[in-house]
């Protein structure tokens, strides 16, 4: 089923003027002083670029009549990026930047894997559709060893059945999950497909720091969920403010992600949104020299 609210004809034109009028409003980086004046800017920028990038891929052919399934994947996790992008706007908005931080590790897989596959054929595609499958192979094979010693429970049927679906719609039969042990696409760790699409200095300094804030390392809870004092912590719920050189990070991704779909899926009716995603790219590009000069001349001389 369409979802009616985002499955357009063609992109509207008071749409188009809306964001070139946004994107006009937007305020020179250069002119920006103050951490909220910064993260003020970049929230109204990524707005505009998230909606931006609901409308390319919603506008595009093959969203009418839907898309096989070698292109499905790039799709997916284009749309899984910008839900994402969305929740560390508002996050980022509503001023806590601790959570914001949790959704840039998504956003950056998503924005790899696509990337990844637009790069590849098929065998790409289908590598990663059947390497999503390892908790249903072992979860398959605990509910078929409990079958041998009694009956199931209503539950776990259900669970057989839900398996089982996953598999047909992967194409993927039971004998063939059996016998698979390979769960990376094309055999790639997530740090040899950023290699791969040319982003491993992301690695460590973006994705791998994410993590803290994933898995709550000590690092993150010491950062925004403790006080310290002497020697002592304490419980700290307070938000912590957001950093304002988080948007301009995770934005480049997302923009160039527009962009690279809008190349990878051409269609006339999104022809008009991409000088709208590379002008906010650009601002992107303008707010991370501006926020580096700011904060170095907050530095102690």
């Amino acid at each position: 089923m369409k979802d009616n609210n985002w499955i357009l004809d063609e992109v509207p034109e008071e749409l188009r003027n809306r964001f070139h009028d946004e994107v006009a409003a937007l305020p020179s980086p250069d002119s920006l002083s103050t951490n909220d004046e910064f993260n003020a800017a970049a929230v109204q920028a990524m707005i505009t670029l998230c909606n931006v990038g609901k409308l390319a891929i919603s506008v595009s052919p093959s969203s009418q009549d839907g898309f096989r399934k070698r292109t499905a994947p790039i799709v997916g996790l284009a749309v899984r990026a910008l839900k994402f992008y969305e929740a560390f706007i508002r996050e980022t908005s509503e001023r806590r930047g601790d959570i914001a931080w949790v959704y840039i590790r998504p956003v950056m897989e998503a924005y790899v894997n696509c990337v990844y596959l637009m790069q590849h054929g098929a065998s790409s595609s289908r590598s990663f559709i059947q390497s999503s499958l390892k908790p249903e192979k072992e979860m398959l094979t605990r509910i078929t060893q409990n079958s041998n010693g009694r009956a199931l429970m209503p539950i776990e049927r259900r669970m057989r059945r839900s398996i089982q679906n996953h598999l047909r719609i992967a194409g993927m039969s039971k004998k063939n999950l059996a016998s698979r042990t390979q769960w990376r696409v094309d055999g790639k760790n997530i740090r040899d497909l950023m290699k791969a699409i040319g982003l491993d200095s992301y690695y460590a300094f973006l994705y791998g720091t994410s993590s803290h804030f994933i898995h709550g390392s000590w690092i993150d809870l010491s950062m925004h969920h403790l006080t310290r004092v002497g020697l002592s912590y304490f419980p700290r719920f307070r938000d912590t403010e957001p950093d304002p050189r988080m948007p301009s990070m995770i934005s480049s991704l997302v923009g160039e992600l527009i962009l690279r779909y809008l190349r990878r899926i051409r269609s006339s009716r999104t022809r008009m949104l991409r000088p709208i995603a590379s002008k906010l790219v650009r601002f992107f590009r303008d707010y991370d020299a501006a926020i580096e000069v700011f904060i170095q001349n907050q530095e102690p001389v």
